[in-house]
């Protein structure tokens, strides 16, 4: 029996963020203390490792591979605003961590209604959704289809259907590296794992980073069904 599912990244992202301050330049201002490029190397560093801690500590959902912090100079010019960047960044970041869950759920074509324990026919469609968000304006997908074959309650295999894609409204940018799949040993659970960049613009810089979301699913009869990333049996 073969099913054919979604894995769909709903994120709300915003063009632009209040991070920072509007800058007007006085004379303190001109004689801070100016940040160097191992200032921002830091910087850098120490947001990813911190939203890497967190995420780890809610769930592990989403993996921050590397990350680029690319200051506006124009804008960002001390030590200091460069701090206070740092931090807005990390606050934003782990908001989406926070609103960040999953489920693996029928996707009715007639009436667009999510049916998270239906059981599937032949055929049917499922989404495995990612559901992230920044207080902000705009939304979007991150999709993958995959197949999958299954058989008293066991999934035999699993096919990706191309690669990752962008869909719906949103305000930052998505950029597909690789898909991959995973099969539990007992055959009773399955992962979807999605990378690529994600992008986000910020008031004082852009943030672009590679990121890794994970779905994960269990069998329930011959369809599959969303499942918590603690349940995975190895």
């Amino acid at each position: 029996m073969k099913k054919n599912f979604i894995v769909s990244i709903m994120c709300l992202i915003g063009l632009t963020f209040s991070l920072g301050s509007v800058r007007n330049a006085s004379a303190a201002e001109l004689n801070a203390v100016n940040y160097t490029a191992e200032d921002i190397l830091a910087a850098q560093q120490e947001i990813q490792e911190t939203l890497n801690t967190y995420s780890l500590e809610k769930g592990n959902v989403v993996i921050f591979d590397s990350l680029k912090f690319d200051i506006n100079q124009t804008k960002i010019v001390t030590k200091n605003e460069l701090e206070n960047e740092k931090q807005a960044v990390i606050k934003s970041l782990k908001q989406q961590v926070d609103s960040t869950t999953i489920e693996l759920s029928k996707e009715e074509n007639s009436s667009g209604l999510i049916q998270p324990m239906d059981i599937a026919k032949d055929g049917s469609t499922y989404v495995a959704k990612v559901n992230c968000a920044i207080p902000a304006i705009g939304w979007g997908h991150i999709n993958q289809d995959f197949s999958a074959k299954i058989s008293s309650s066991k999934v035999n295999q699993l096919s990706l259907l191309g690669g990752s894609y962008k869909s719906g409204i949103t305000l930052s940018s998505w950029s597909g590296i690789r898909s991959w799949t995973t099969i539990s040993t007992n055959k009773k659970y399955i992962q979807v794992r999605m990378k690529g960049t994600l992008s986000y613009i910020f008031k004082g810089s852009n943030i672009d980073a590679v990121q890794t979301y994970l779905a994960t699913g269990k069998t329930s009869g011959n369809s599959l069904v969303s499942a918590l990333y603690t349940e995975w049996p190895g």
